[in-house]
């Protein structure tokens, strides 16, 4: 069990494979932080906005989530979001950068079973994984 561990992720269209990690990352850690992208940061990172409003993202996940602590977040720099949160953990799915899990930021980096689901407005998002690496600078 890890003390405080971070799952970032737009969350954009909230479906039961962001449930499934999510799940799985509150029984890993015994503080679990739900970072939410801002929109800007959606827009740098997928080239486009989030089809679902910010605040509406964070009700959403708070009706799922009622225990864990939902912050929005303008960066995924893993040093920033390690400070701010005191994190030792962080979520991911999908690869695994070798930088990351190097990352002067000290953060272990634990990847999450994750299956897509076969939605066929979920396969034309343009996100490509359910949580993503906070970046290392």
């Amino acid at each position: 069990m890890h003390p405080a561990g971070l799952a970032l992720s737009s969350f954009d269209m909230f479906h039961v494979g962001h449930l499934s990690a999510l799940r799985q990352a509150s029984e890993l850690t015994e503080r679990l932080v739900i970072a939410v992208a801002s929109d800007d940061l959606v827009i740098a990172r997928y080239g486009r906005s989030a089809r679902v409003s910010r605040d509406e993202r964070v009700e959403v996940l708070g009706a799922f989530h009622p225990e864990v602590t939902i912050e929005v977040v303008d960066t995924d720099s893993a040093s920033l979001l390690s400070t701010r949160f005191g994190l030792d953990v962080v979520f991911v799915c999908g690869p695994v950068a070798d930088p990351v899990v190097a990352s002067p930021s000290g953060l272990t980096v634990v990847p999450l079973r994750y299956e897509m689901t076969s939605s066929a407005s979920l396969l034309k998002s343009l996100e490509s994984d359910v949580l993503w690496l906070p970046g290392v600078a």
